[in-house]
């Protein structure tokens, strides 16, 4: 046998060793995932046998935190009078909506899967006159949530919003002042009454329809390669701040 066959030989002996334990790795995960899932009382069962086993009285023995998550799927919602100058909002994967409230408060709900044992709500909130401040609890707490904020049009103050993935829409509204933040996730905004708005994306599409016969009077838009659709041309007026910048993004203006 000549020394190349042996190499080729030996190669292929490694491979088929490493994609075999790769395969027997997650097998075993994946079984441990469900047993952990379906079987809580065996995994406590487990980890106390462990400790006694080992002697390791004086050391915790448990499952990693992020295999044994069991969500469970919630609606939440809370109410807040209007005594606050602006409403910030910070998500990882949530989509954000903003909705008009007929009523003369705050309206906010929420809907997805939470870790009861690590977090008593869907959303981490603090209100103060200062700033009503929702956030999306950190991975492994909540998944698949969806955020709604409804707004009445006699709250003339300030919103910002920061994402990750998570997509934005926004529905007629009059506030004073719009901030959005997004690296992927789509922004829509329509009928929109802002006074002034400012948008930074780094991937994610815009789309922008103000309502008749206004245009705020600052308009900021900064992307790295989002497409960005908006329509302000029927109701441009001179005296108007504008100002749309992009890389590799392409721009329309209807």
């Amino acid at each position: 046998m000549t020394n190349f066959i042996k190499k080729r030989l030996s190669l292929f002996i490694f491979l088929s060793s490493t994609l075999m334990a790769v395969l027997f790795f997650e097998l075993s995960y994946l079984a441990v995932s469900q047993v952990i899932t379906n079987e809580p009382e065996m995994v406590a069962k487990i980890e106390d046998a462990l400790t006694k086993r080992f002697n390791l009285d004086q050391i915790e023995v448990s499952i990693p935190a992020y295999i044994s998550i069991q969500y469970t799927k919630l609606e939440d919602d809370w109410k807040f009078d209007l005594d606050t100058k602006k409403v910030k909002i910070i998500s990882i994967t949530s989509n954000v909506e903003v909705l008009e409230n007929n009523d003369e408060s705050i309206l906010v709900k929420a809907e997805g899967y939470l870790d009861q044992k690590k977090a008593p709500r869907l959303l981490d909130i603090a209100f103060s006159k200062n700033e009503l401040r929702i956030k999306e609890w950190a991975e492994h707490v909540s998944k698949d949530v969806q955020i709604r904020i409804y707004l009445p049009q006699s709250f003339k103050k300030s919103l910002e919003i920061n994402t990750v993935s998570g997509g934005i829409e926004i529905e007629k509204n009059f506030l004073d002042r719009i901030k959005l933040s997004s690296v992927s996730g789509n922004v829509s905004i329509e009928q929109n009454s802002v006074s002034a708005i400012e948008i930074e994306t780094v991937s994610g599409n815009l789309a922008i329809e103000f309502a008749k016969q206004h245009v705020p009077y600052q308009f900021k838009i900064n992307t790295l390669s989002g497409e960005i659709t908006n329509s302000i041309k029927e109701n441009y007026k001179a005296g108007k701040l504008i100002s749309i910048k992009t890389v590799s993004g392409n721009v329309e203006i209807d």
